[in-house]
């Protein structure tokens, strides 16, 4: 009976991941390409299995594992704006290569949601301590996050190969894709909690939501955020990469997905060993398909 249970919950899941794509996908071509394969599908079945495909190269591929806390060494900080100046003119042409390289040129090592300074940095360079010590700024530990996870193999295509591939390999690390960010900031942007809504006649600003109400930047609700280049020639985060997280964020919590997969991820902390009778086949699953989503946007 168990299993029946938790069977049918992951079908209900499945079939409100599309149901809620129908409403919240990040553009009409999208939500137009959903409501063509629910027509085309041949059963109940067959839209289950599209739901199931959904939530495994959609939702479970920008939404992190949250069992381990990101630290502020995973991407540590480097002196910033002595060297920037002189790099620009070198690497605005192309792809930055790494995390380093890429939070350098993004946002100088300051957040682009609270405007707060790398601390790292700010040990380091004196000029960045100045700006930190500044009305309004502070320090904090920041981190290279990217829209679109950099741990998959991320294809920008559609599902019959049209389109550019322009995030795979070292393009993960392109500026449109990256944002420098808060400790807290990116692991709710990273695990679906946070995303931000861009404003309607006022590019790149976006306002700041929240999974859970209780969670907000500065205690301000709603808050918004204006993002600025600090050269003339360098990209701004991309609008469309943060619509397609942002409508991901939204599809997940409200079909029930997000749910779904923290029970999951509380089981696999709490498991020492599998069960013989094949009751823990689907947190082997889980834990299998965390580690091999592939992102192929609609």
């Amino acid at each position: 009976m168990r299993g029946d249970d938790s069977e049918r919950k992951k079908r209900l899941v499945f079939a409100r991941v599309v149901g809620y794509l129908l409403l919240e996908g990040p553009s009409d071509k999208v939500r137009a390409t959903v409501a063509s394969e629910v027509v085309s599908a041949k059963n109940m079945e067959d839209r289950f299995k599209l739901g199931e495909m959904y939530f495994n190269h959609y939702i479970r591929c920008f939404r992190k594992y949250k069992g381990r806390t990101p630290t502020p060494s995973e991407h540590p900080s480097r002196p910033c704006f002595d060297a920037l100046k002189q790099e620009i003119r070198h690497e605005i042409m192309e792809p930055p290569k790494d995390h380093s390289t890429a939070k350098k040129l993004a946002n100088g090592y300051r957040c682009i949601i609270t405007h707060r300074y790398d601390l790292n940095c700010a040990k380091e360079d004196e000029k960045v301590m100045h700006l930190a010590n500044q009305p309004g700024a502070g320090l904090v530990f920041t981190q290279c996050a990217h829209i679109f996870p950099s741990l998959t193999n991320t294809d920008t295509s559609d599902s019959r190969g049209h389109g550019d591939k322009e995030l795979n390999d070292a393009n993960i690390h392109r500026l449109e894709n990256i944002m420098t960010l808060e400790l807290d900031f990116h692991s709710f942007f990273d695990t679906l909690d946070a995303w931000l809504e861009e404003q309607s006649g006022q590019p790149h600003t976006y306002k700041v939501k929240f999974r859970f109400p209780a969670v907000n930047v500065d205690n301000r609700d709603p808050k918004l955020i204006v993002f600025e280049s600090m050269h003339n020639n360098l990209p701004l985060p991309s609008p469309t990469y943060l619509e397609i997280h942002a409508a991901c964020a939204k599809v997940c919590h409200l079909s029930g997905a997000a749910e779904y997969i923290d029970k999951y991820e509380r089981e696999m902390e709490d498991i020492k060993v599998l069960s013989n009778d094949g009751t823990s086949a689907d947190i082997l699953h889980h834990a299998l398909q965390s580690l091999s989503s592939e992102v192929s946007v609609f």
